[in-house]
């Protein structure tokens, strides 16, 4: 019978004999990684940590490249990006890789708040993002995430560009609209099943006109205010020349509230306000859980984008910030790594990966001389 890794899981290979003592048991790893990994956080005092987990680790990768150039983050340039600067402190959003489940927040948290200058960390589980702040004269950023990759997870600067916040926004802005339409929705429905079930059948009819009355109102800021996003769609759409979904949508709103602003005023006895109460009340509930199910598949993909430093190899062999580099200098970029700028290649045939512009999975090949735009990756050769 194969073994599995009591860190991560996997198969554990033949002639291999790495292992660990956790919980008074010699627990077998699968390779060096898992089992220094697993000897920091015995050694750390949180082996509490297997009993509470939900879900295997994932298996250690410690590439010392990796770790030596985490050094890079400690230039002030560099942390110009990311870095947020107070007044003894310093706070900066981590992205991380490797958490999947709860217990792997509270052992990143345990063992980050023993490491000196440490002031405060918080563990987000569900975007995988951490905040950290810590006080600049005790310790460097490069130390902190050293420390993180030694319990085995990947931990670099993440940055909120434009478009996350108006995200955020945006979201804060439904939620806002959601509950003013399902209080409105509430309030006309309880209203709407007395009417017709004629529970104020005894009522004289100026008091059940009374009543729509005050559905008519409860109905106006959901027209007005919740709706809006329809009828800015619907608009944009008219303006291209094309039928989008939310035009029809707000035709209908639009027409249901005239019609039952038109029966209230007539006094008629039938009154379809919390039909059409209903309409943008579970559009709006369909529309923001769209949105936080396409944010949050693209949200996985966001943190990986941040793990890259934005450094740049210059031939000379210095490596400086991107936001340094002046027109004319020269850079290498090795097989594999991002273009950090736009540039022209100035010797050798590469084949580069535009599918972050272009949406095109095959390479593209690049020749001498030949302009660029900034691109993710190289897959061959190197620019020179």
């Amino acid at each position: 019978m194969c073994k599995t890794c009591y860190h991560c899981g996997e198969d554990v290979p033949a002639n291999t004999n790495f292992s660990v003592d956790i919980l008074g048991e010699q627990r077998d790893m699968c390779c060096p990684g898992c089992e220094s990994v697993a000897q920091t956080i015995v050694d750390s005092g949180l082996v509490s940590y297997y009993q509470y987990r939900t879900a295997p680790a994932e298996k250690a990768d410690l590439v010392p490249e990796q770790l030596r150039s985490l050094i890079h983050y400690d230039n002030e340039d560099v942390q110009a990006e990311f870095v947020r600067n107070h007044e003894d402190t310093k706070e900066v959003t981590l992205s991380l890789e490797g958490v999947s489940c709860a217990a792997c927040a509270w052992l990143i948290e345990k063992r980050m708040t023993v490491e000196p200058g440490v002031v405060s960390i918080r563990v987000n589980t569900t975007t995988n993002r951490a905040l950290l702040q810590w006080d600049k004269t005790k310790t460097q950023l490069s130390q902190l995430l050293s420390s993180i990759h030694a319990l085995g997870y990947k931990a670099a600067p993440f940055e909120a560009d434009k478009q996350e916040a108006a995200y955020h926004a945006t979201m804060k802005q439904y939620l806002y609209r959601l509950g003013i339409a399902g209080l409105a929705t509430m309030q006309v429905m309880m209203l709407a099943v007395a009417l017709y079930l004629e529970v104020f059948g005894d009522l004289e009819p100026e008091f059940k006109n009374y009543f729509r009355w005050v559905s008519l109102i409860f109905a106006t800021p959901v027209l007005l205010y919740s709706a809006l996003p329809f009828y800015i769609n619907a608009w944009r759409s008219i303006k291209g020349r094309t039928l989008g979904m939310d035009v029809p949508v707000s035709i209908a709103l639009i027409l249901a509230y005239v019609a039952s602003l038109v029966a209230t005023v007539a006094e008629k006895a039938k009154c379809s306000l919390n039909r059409f109460l209903c309409s943008p009340f579970f559009l709006l509930v369909g529309r923001y859980l769209e949105m936080r199910a396409r944010r949050k598949a693209a949200a996985a993909s966001g943190n990986l984008l941040k793990l890259i430093p934005a450094i740049a190899n210059k031939l000379n062999g210095d490596q400086v910030p991107v936001k340094s580099l002046q027109i004319g200098d020269q850079i290498k970029v090795l097989p594999g790594e991002h273009i950090p700028a736009d540039g022209v290649v100035l010797n050798g045939r590469i084949h580069i990966d535009e599918s972050m512009l272009t949406g095109e999975s095959l390479p593209v090949v690049k020749t001498k001389t030949t302009m660029f735009m900034r691109v993710r990756s190289m897959e061959t050769k190197p620019l020179i």
